[in-house]
């Protein structure tokens, strides 16, 4: 019962915590204006790098089986969106800018929420290909966006965000909500505590989405939930480090107790080559010692079909 009112409590607090700092920020800094590309960089390769870092943890997990399959489309989500994120931080301020954070925001939440999908086809061995495939177009697709800017539709009219920045990056903080729906289910019926974080991950990346539409450019609310974002992916890094970090010293006890018993099975195997040793070498003597009284008892009926022999002739002559 305490941990079910203390998971509503953290979940109600990734909803409201960003609403609060947003609602905060526009009432006592509406005027803030922070114009620092190179802490906005920073911020945003820090987070493609942490996200990258978590996608390669929960692949290595999942590939020894100690993850949900589901965590497959987690890991495809935070590649996704960490190399979008990550290309979108080295891009100066303008349409393109914008547009690599919008379209990070909605690969992201329509990666995450294909977690709803059944495990049949999550389990299907084609299945295994997806973050190389993910890394590939994503990769492929920001390279395009960077290299052909003109191309791009607009995301920006006079330093105010258009109807589509902010459709793209609300549906993708749908789409983050939706998935966070998902995790929290899984954490209901299973009590995984990785469903747990990832359910308040997606829910700060959600309200971050939502909250795009409040914000302008460089203004408080802005970088309120640039910070939320890192918020979250720290937290959850630090917790599937420490996961890993269990699960690695799990094998190391498993590795230990079959070495141990691999040396015992040696020890058993010389101990049985040596009683097998002794056991041939009292077959051998016991077979030399039989055929030697073989002999011997061949020799005496030899000997005593001889005496038969003579006294026959004997009583016969007589």
């Amino acid at each position: 019962q305490r941990n079910r009112i203390a998971g509503i409590a953290a979940i109600a607090g990734s909803i409201l915590f960003p609403i609060v700092g947003s609602i905060l920020s526009f009432i006592y800094l509406s005027s803030w204006f922070w114009q620092n590309h190179l802490f906005h960089s920073v911020i945003e390769s820090l987070g493609g790098f942490i996200a990258w870092l978590m996608a390669i943890v929960l692949l290595k997990m999942h590939k020894q089986n100690q993850v949900s399959p589901i965590h497959l489309w987690t890991s495809c989500a935070l590649i996704g969106m960490g190399t979008l994120d990550f290309l979108h931080s080295f891009v100066q301020p303008g349409n393109t800018f914008v547009w690599l954070h919008s379209t990070a925001t909605v690969a992201g939440g329509f990666l995450f929420a294909l977690t709803w999908l059944p495990h049949r086809i999550t389990n299907n061995s084609r299945c295994i290909y997806m973050p190389i495939i993910i890394v590939f177009v994503v990769f492929v697709f920001g390279t395009l966006s960077m290299l052909f800017p003109l191309l791009l539709p607009r995301m920006m009219i006079e330093d105010r965000f258009t109807f589509l920045a902010k459709t793209l990056n609300i549906s993708g903080g749908i789409l983050f909500l939706t998935a966070a729906v998902c995790f929290y289910i899984n954490y209901r019926k299973f009590g995984e505590s990785d469903y747990f974080i990832f359910t308040n991950h997606c829910i700060v990346f959600g309200m971050a989405g939502l909250l795009f539409e409040k914000s302008q450019l460089w203004d408080a609310g802005w970088w309120w939930w640039h910070v939320l974002r890192l918020i979250a992916y720290m937290i959850a890094l630090s917790y599937l480090f420490v996961t890993y970090k269990r699960f690695e010293g799990s094998i190391r006890k498993t590795n230990e107790k079959l070495n141990d018993e691999i040396i015992e099975r040696k020890i058993f195997e010389k101990e049985l080559e040596i009683v097998n040793n002794s056991l041939e070498t009292r077959i051998s003597e016991a077979t030399v010692e039989l055929t030697r009284k073989n002999q011997q008892l061949h020799s005496e009926i030899e000997e005593r079909l001889l005496a038969q022999e003579k006294v026959s002739i004997f009583t016969k002559l007589i």
